[in-house]
């Protein structure tokens, strides 16, 4: 719903600027990943008119877990978020052992400003089997997941839901998990930049 006001606010913008006789930049494309992909995807489905595709990379899978098992989840990330308010230093070291410098801040500064309620709960996407929004989807999407067990969300087995949907083109990169970028950033960007170029209007 979030993620929908904005787009809807941006397309205000863009008409206004068409109203007053100045250029107007093309419908966005989307860029998400895990949870930021499922809700994509799903807000992509319910208004395709807001968006000029969207990339997905290795998302969430909502509908794939039982309650008990997303329970289990919710409780082991809300003790995580907690264990690093209690040490931020100590949570920003770990965070650069294992991201891009780029990232690791805002990384840290994003999960403190997480609702601990939403993540009990264990449901950090939009409740639409991923199955059906994949099915739904009705604009140009680019999904991009690894094939690392045990990391790797959609993996080789999901992407046989993925190729059910003419407008989703799949990348599977060889040696990566749940963070596609991360394991090859070379693979993943290249895999982008193509596929936007492909979707974009030049000029």
């Amino acid at each position: 719903e979030d993620l929908i006001a904005v787009l809807e606010e941006l397309e205000a913008a863009s008409r206004g600027r068409a109203a007053l006789g100045l250029p107007t930049p093309p419908a966005p494309v989307v860029i998400g990943h895990s949870m930021g992909a499922a809700t994509a995807m799903v807000a992509a489905a319910r208004r395709p008119d807001l968006v000029a595709g969207v990339v997905l990379e290795d998302p969430a899978r909502f509908g794939t877990r039982s309650p008990r098992e997303l329970l289990a989840r919710g409780a082991a990330r809300e003790r995580a978020r907690a264990a690093e308010v209690a040490d931020l230093p100590a949570a920003v070291s770990r965070a650069l052992e294992t991201m891009p410098d780029v990232e690791a801040l805002p990384g840290v500064w994003a999960s403190q400003r997480t609702d601990p309620a939403l993540l009990l709960s264990g449901v950090v996407t939009p409740e639409v089997p991923w199955d059906e929004a994949m099915a739904a989807l009705d604009v140009p999407a680019l999904l991009l997941t690894g094939d690392r067990p045990g990391s790797a969300r959609v993996g080789r087995e999901g992407l046989a839901t993925v190729a059910r949907n003419p407008r989703i083109t799949p990348i599977l990169v060889p040696g990566a998990g749940h963070q596609v970028r991360r394991g090859d950033p070379e693979a993943f960007y290249r895999a982008v930049d193509e596929w936007l170029a492909e979707i974009l209007p030049v000029g």
